[in-house]
């Protein structure tokens, strides 16, 4: 187990899982394809499992790597989103989703009396007749 946590590593390791290719995962990194191999072979030294299975120039997942990318993938998310809200202490932006008719007959008559109440807060409202999904932090809150 290292004594350190190895980002570079596992961002390299994160991002060749994702792509499939040590190559692909250099030029997303804007790294040489080299870096990325020996960011990889020392993860895997210092785990003491082998990650990947290389044939030639493909490369396979193992089991060891499956398991760890699920815990990279949940920690880098909760990086970024730590980073964004820290990013974001300026004016608070909230993204809302909910159908046009609520938006225009009750939510939009009321905003001005939240945006007083609450110094520094933006709103953005998006109005459509489908369901949001969550994703890549898009929306706050979806009104149903």
């Amino acid at each position: 187990m290292p004594r350190h946590l190895p980002l570079t590593a596992l961002r390299a390791c994160e991002a060749a899982a994702r792509i499939g290719s040590f190559r692909m995962a250099a030029d997303d990194l804007g790294l040489t394809p080299s870096a990325v191999g020996h960011a990889i072979r020392g993860l895997e030294r210092d785990l003491g499992a082998v990650l990947f299975e290389r044939q030639g120039r493909s490369i396979r997942l193992t089991a060891e790597d499956e398991t760890l990318m699920r815990h990279v993938e949940r920690g880098f998310g909760e990086l970024q989103l730590g980073l964004s809200r820290v990013a974001a202490r300026g004016p608070q932006l909230l993204k809302l989703h909910c159908a046009p008719g609520f938006a225009s007959q009750w939510l939009l008559p009321h905003l001005r009396r939240l945006l007083s109440e609450c110094e520094g807060l933006e709103v953005c409202i998006a109005a459509g007749t489908d369901y949001t999904r969550f994703l890549a932090d898009e929306f706050d809150a979806d009104i149903v």
